[in-house]
């Protein structure tokens, strides 16, 4: 959007069209309401407006109210992560958001003192002073380029370098704008520094002194934050939102056991892309089955919002045919198949592997030590003791 659309949709008369077009949900009959009021282009403009608001409810509660453009909703923080990550910098008196797109990172950084936004691109400040003052929030704007400048002098900052250039997805912080070598100058100015990267980084490769933390968000892992400075508190964390359950590394080790025990466990992705399956296994007396799986095995029953449970009825060795057999037998119609290591996707096992039965079955197939198992379980309930 321009920044003379903007102004148009935050005008008394653009929020006035914002409104009643909310109320008539018949995309054509919308836009014939509306042309006559305005312009085509400005009947456009507001119906993909009320459009993306829809959309972003799944993101932020008060939506309604705030304005989008189709790429800043795409990559913004949902509410939830941006308060999350916001904690961080609550005892900070001056914070600078040096890329603040539409302002979603910015709703939970203005739990800060003092709060300095800047982007780019105009249009992008303009949004997101907009939805900070949905929120009850200010701060001060500004438009800059943060690989030329950026304000000095502040007690910490953050950064959520584009992931998309020229239409492709960047996954190397390398290649990123602004990429290190801004980070690099940020960190000689403050060493309080949060940056937001791709969940699909590969953060093994970086050579940087930081906690890594997986944020995940009804149980998918949406972001990566990089935490340098007095804002990092240990090395590597995973999150569960909005649970708000925190596991954090230590330095454990467990030996993997071949040997699956009453219950099987999976974990939560979060976990997993943070490399702490040894620290769940410490924490609860379990054992890894292989540390590739991603799976923990053990004797009694745990409860934790890390892992989901799965009484162990019987295991075997893989046979297409004596798995249809054994399923035949517990008369198990209902067949969720849950795979690792195997060609086939779980859904192709589902039809490929269907009985006639009244009895429902979770069945884990997955190698141990290059040997091809069959699991057979039950989920356990949630009210466990």
């Amino acid at each position: 959007m321009t920044p003379k659309e903007i102004h148009f949709l935050m005008s008394p008369r653009g929020q006035k069209l914002l409104d009643k077009t909310h109320q008539e949900k018949d995309l054509a009959k919308r836009i014939r309401i509306l042309r006559k009021e305005i312009s085509s282009d400005y009947a456009a403009l507001v119906s993909r407006q009320v459009h993306l608001q829809g959309k972003a409810q799944r993101k932020f509660t008060r939506a309604r109210e705030m304005l989008f453009d189709s790429e800043g909703l795409e990559q913004a923080s949902a509410e939830v992560v941006s308060l999350h990550v916001g904690e961080r910098y609550q005892e900070y008196t001056s914070v600078v958001d040096l890329t603040c797109g539409m302002g979603g990172d910015a709703l939970g950084l203005a739990q800060a003192q003092s709060l300095a936004v800047m982007d780019i691109m105009l249009s992008k400040v303009m949004l997101c002073q907009h939805n900070l003052s949905v929120y009850g929030k200010n701060a001060l704007c500004l438009v800059s380029d943060a690989t030329l400048w950026f304000p000095r002098g502040a007690q910490a900052y953050f950064m959520d370098p584009a992931r998309r250039i020229q239409g492709k997805r960047v996954k190397r912080l390398e290649d990123s704008v602004p990429s290190i070598a801004t980070l690099q100058r940020v960190l000689k100015e403050s060493p309080n520094v949060g940056v937001k990267v791709s969940p699909a980084l590969d953060y093994e490769k970086l050579d940087l002194d930081c906690e890594i933390e997986v944020i995940s968000v009804g149980g998918e892992c949406r972001e990566i934050m990089l935490w340098f400075g007095d804002l990092a508190t240990t090395k590597r964390r995973a999150t569960l939102l909005p649970q708000k359950a925190s596991l954090s590394s230590e330095n454990f080790s467990t030996l993997p056991q071949e040997k699956i025990s009453s219950f099987l466990y999976q974990v939560e992705k979060a976990a997993l892309r943070a490399k702490l399956l040894d620290v769940l296994a410490s924490n609860f007396e379990l054992a890894s089955i292989d540390p590739t799986l991603g799976y923990l095995t053990g004797e009694k029953v745990v409860s934790s919002p890390w892992l989901t449970p799965y009484r162990v009825c019987h295991v075997m060795p893989f046979s297409e045919k004596k798995v249809r057999q054994e399923l035949r037998k517990r008369e198990a119609g209902k067949l969720s198949v849950k795979s690792k290591g195997f060609v086939r996707e779980p859904l192709w096992w589902e039809k490929r592997l269907q009985v006639p039965g009244k009895n429902s079955c979770t069945l884990f197939l997955f190698r141990v030590s290059g040997s091809p198992l069959a699991v057979f379980t039950q989920p356990v309930s949630q009210e466990l003791s």
